[in-house]
């Protein structure tokens, strides 16, 4: 039984004796949480504000262009006089809680389509100089409040700081966002997979190692979407990615984070068959699970199954 985070479903299926020793989170579930605590968007305050501002800012971006037609109509021609195929145009993504991974697709068509957005926005400003209401977006203070808060046209749009933290953010996003696609899209993936998919993942994000971004496009056209790339080491990155790492191991996140920090990359050998080369993927899953509580020793005989030094099977 896989189910969500959800404590209500947790705890009523735990009830269950029968499926007391059978109940693990959703690894997709878990992973999109650990995403929504390093973007500042969960916890019952902000482990990460300057992530949580600047994806506002690109939500805000993204909010103007549903609501005003004049302006998706302008990002839209832009691309359309850069000789994009109709069949190629970009639209803004919007962000829903339950679309897994949007927080990354958001950015990152943002940042593909900056030389679109940037002059899109600065001849809206100067037209509409002083509008209050310029768009509509939730009240972060009262979540009940159902109208929203109106937001003036000079607060909307990116700074080239902004922009650059963005490609960062998008850089970090991203190999979670792949792993969510292969799991949502790879049918034959099995649920052993999902769970070296995730100790790649958290190899990946140490603190020392450097961080690929891409740049953004000079130009909106197709060839300049193919962007540039710059590597980053860890002492150039601004605050948005530095807080990430420390905000995505906390408080309910933790427990999964030490989950995949007690895979060691020799582990998964022993519960490969010698003959066939197969995973025991039940064996890998059930060690996965207790790793971190002391419940099962490093030696796997209690499992019922050979390891690879008695000639597994």
């Amino acid at each position: 039984m896989t189910p969500d985070g959800a404590a209500d479903g947790q705890c009523a299926l735990n009830q269950i004796s029968t499926l007391s020793e059978k109940i693990d989170t959703c690894n997709q579930h878990q992973m999109q949480r650990s995403i929504l605590f390093a973007s500042g968007f969960a916890g019952t305050s902000s482990k990460n504000p300057a992530a949580k501002g600047l994806l506002r800012k690109h939500g805000r971006v993204v909010k103007l262009f549903n609501q005003s037609r004049a302006v998706s109509d302008v990002v839209l021609k832009r691309q359309e006089e850069a000789k994009v195929p109709g069949h190629k145009l970009l639209s803004l993504v919007s962000t829903v809680t339950t679309r897994w991974g949007n927080q990354f697709s958001q950015v990152s068509v943002n940042n593909t389509l900056r030389a679109v957005i940037d002059p899109t926005i600065e001849a809206y400003q100067r037209a509409n100089k002083g509008k209050k209401d310029a768009i509509v977006e939730e009240d972060p203070s009262d979540s009940g409040n159902k109208l929203g808060v109106a937001v003036p046209a000079a607060d909307i749009g990116l700074s080239a700081t902004d922009w650059d933290e963005s490609i960062e953010l998008e850089a970090f996003l991203q190999p979670a966002f792949h792993i969510k696609e292969t799991i949502d899209k790879k049918h034959f993936l099995t649920g052993a997979q999902t769970v070296l998919l995730m100790y790649d993942l958290k190899q990946s994000c140490q603190d020392a190692l450097p961080l690929k971004v891409l740049n953004t496009p000079a130009t909106p056209t197709l060839a300049d979407r193919q962007r540039t790339s710059d590597t980053r080491g860890s002492g150039e990155l601004g605050v948005v990615v530095l807080r990430s790492g420390d905000a995505a191991q906390s408080d309910v996140v933790t427990d999964e984070v030490e989950r995949w920090k007690s895979l060691d990359t020799s582990l998964n050998q022993k519960f490969i068959d010698v003959e066939t080369q197969l995973l025991n993927e039940f064996a890998l899953m059930y060690k996965t699970k207790y790793s971190c509580n002391g419940t099962l020793e490093e030696d796997t005989d209690s499992l019922g199954f050979q390891t690879e030094e008695m000639g597994n099977q």
